[in-house]
């Protein structure tokens, strides 16, 4: 439906009005600074140049602004077009797999209590809210393996993190104390959104779930005080095999 939306308005023509109003703005204002230093000597007095240029500045940059905000909608448009590509990342035996399996609402990946089940990637194309979405199932990311095929799955995982519109980090509620490779999520890319999941609420003993999220939040946050990619994180509690928290 988002997509045929999306075709419509390309095909009534909506693009190209605004591409020919952004044509037309940009004629106006470069006749409108070229007057201003060409006839710059026929105004008496003394006369700042820039007041002078001013009002053009001023509408110059709401143009500017109008064509980086429509960019913005296109790489919103594009993952539209394309598919949202949602990434579950996290350590072995975290739930990721179980997750994806409760998202699909069928067995699409092999679920088993050995850690390091998943070796390779696996994708599942399904439709959320009315978005297409690629979900990929990923290896459990380690600081450091001894075993070949976990490393080569580790390194495709990480390819996949680098091309994410969006990264779930499950983590065992359970054992959120253990050591986790952060930095390999680190993203440069502005546009990629951060989802830490602590799963397996149902073995906390003691622990409330939200305590839980308290002190992960609270870590994250003194670890990586200057990344706006971890501080903006958004942090959520689920049992993945009784759907709770997953709606």
């Amino acid at each position: 439906q988002i997509q045929r939306r999306q075709a419509v308005s390309i095909l009534s023509g909506a693009l190209e009005r605004r591409y020919d109003s952004w044509r037309n703005q940009l004629t106006s204002l470069r006749a409108a600074a070229e007057a201003s230093v060409d006839f710059a000597d026929d105004i008496e007095g003394d006369v700042d140049f820039y007041q002078i240029l001013e009002p053009t500045l001023t509408k110059a940059k709401a143009l500017r602004n109008d064509i980086l905000a429509s960019l913005e909608k296109g790489n919103i448009g594009m993952a539209v077009r394309n598919g949202i590509h949602i990434v579950l990342a996290g350590p072995p035996n975290a739930g990721k797999s179980s997750l994806l399996n409760k998202i699909a609402q069928r067995p699409a990946a092999i679920v088993t209590d050995t850690a390091g089940t998943t070796r390779d990637i696996l994708q599942l194309d399904l439709t959320l809210a009315g978005f297409p979405v690629s979900l990929y199932d990923t290896a459990g990311l380690r600081t450091k393996t001894n075993d070949p095929i976990e490393e080569e799955g580790i390194r495709r995982a990480h390819d996949a993190l680098l091309h994410a519109h969006l990264i779930c980090y499950i983590l065992d509620a359970s054992c959120m104390h253990h050591e986790h490779p952060f930095h390999i999520l680190h993203q440069e890319n502005k546009n990629t959104e951060l989802i830490f999941i602590a799963n397996k609420c149902d073995l906390l003993p003691n622990d409330n779930p939200n305590l839980i999220l308290q002190r992960g939040r609270a870590y994250i946050q003194d670890t990586f005080p200057s990344s706006p990619f971890f501080q903006n994180a958004t942090w959520i509690s689920t049992i993945a095999t009784e759907q709770d928290g997953i709606d």
